[in-house]
C-alpha cells in the first residue's frame, strides 16, 4: 500500500514547478499528485491566496514580489522570518506553551494576512493558554484507540440444537467505540485529579471538538502555505518588533 503523502509535501511540489514557468493542468498532473488533492491545493490555496492565477489553460505563479536595496537586506530578512517557523507551527499544536515574545512577534506579521491572523486568534481562543498548559501536562495520560488500546465486549449467541431446540452458546467479541481514555494510574493529588477532570470536560463536548476540528483544518492549510513559501525563500509581510532593519521596495510579477 502506497504511503499518502501529506498535503504540505504534495504542495511544495506544485509550488516548484509553478514557480518555474507556468503550466497547465496536464502539465501539474505529471507531478503524480492526485487529482482531488491537486484540485484542492490549486482553489482552495494558490488561488484562493492569489498566489496563482489562471491565464487561458495556463495556472500561474504571480507574488507580490519585494526587491530588497541589497542581498544583505534580503539575508536579514529571510533569515528573521525562518526562525519564526517553529513559531507558527506551535500554533497548531493544543499543547504548545507559547513564549510570548516569539508569539508576539508571529501574531504582528500574520497581521499582514487578515484571514490567517482571524482564523488564528479564533483557534487561539478556543485553545488558550490555560487549555495548552493542560493538554502539555497530561497529554501522555490521553490514550487513542487502536494505538493505546482496544476494548471488546463479549456478546453471548445462542445457537439452535436439533429440531429448534436452543443448544450450545458461543461467545463472539465486538471492538467498542470509544474515543479515547483518561490513564489515572500512580498517586494523583486533588488539584491533578481537578485539572485532569477539566481536561476530560473539553474533549467530551463533541459540538465544540467539531468546530475547533473544522477550524484547526482552515488554519493548518493557510499557515502550511505561509511557511512553504518562508522555507523556499520569501520572508514574511509586514513589520514586527523583532524586525531587523531592511529597506524594501515592492512591486507586483509573476512568473
Amino acid at each position: 500500500m502506497v504511503k499518502k503523502l501529506p498535503i504540505r509535501v504534495r504542495m511544495k511540489e506544485v509550488i516548484e514547478a509553478l514557480m518555474d514557468g507556468k503550466k497547465t493542468w496536464t502539465d501539474l498532473k505529471n507531478l503524480k499528485v492526485p487529482e482531488k488533492t491537486l484540485d484542492r491545493i490549486l482553489k482552495d490555496y494558490l488561488i484562493y491566496w492569489g498566489l496563482v492565477r489562471k491565464e487561458d489553460e495556463y495556472y500561474v505563479w504571480y507574488d507580490q514580489a519585494r526587491v530588497f536595496q541589497s542581498r544583505d537586506d534580503y539575508d536579514l530578512a529571510i533569515e528573521h522570518s525562518r526562525k519564526l517557523i517553529p513559531t507558527l507551527r506551535s500554533m497548531l499544536n493544543a499543547s504548545e506553551v507559547y513564549k510570548p515574545q516569539l508569539l508576539s512577534a508571529a501574531e504582528e506579521h500574520l497581521k499582514s494576512y487578515p484571514e490567517i491572523y482571524q482564523k488564528h486568534m479564533e483557534f487561539d481562543k478556543l485553545f488558550n493558554q490555560k487549555i495548552r498548559k493542560l493538554f502539555s501536562k497530561y497529554r501522555d495520560r490521553i490514550k487513542l484507540p487502536g494505538r493505546d488500546f482496544v476494548i471488546l465486549d463479549p456478546i453471548t449467541i445462542k445457537k439452535e440444537g436439533f429440531l429448534g431446540r436452543l443448544g450450545a452458546t458461543e461467545t463472539k467479541f465486538k471492538k467498542r467505540d470509544v474515543p479515547y481514555m483518561i490513564d489515572w494510574k500512580g498517586n494523583l493529588t486533588e488539584d491533578q485529579i481537578k485539572e485532569i477532570k477539566e481536561l476530560q470536560a473539553i474533549l467530551d463536548d463533541k459540538v465544540s471538538i467539531h468546530k475547533e476540528f473544522q477550524l484547526f483544518r482552515e488554519l493548518a492549510g493557510d499557515l502550511s502555505v505561509l511557511i512553504l513559501r518562508t522555507e523556499m525563500g520569501t520572508p514574511l509581510e509586514g513589520r514586527c518588533s523583532l524586525c531587523p532593519n531592511v529597506m524594501i521596495l515592492e512591486k507586483g510579477v509573476k512568473a
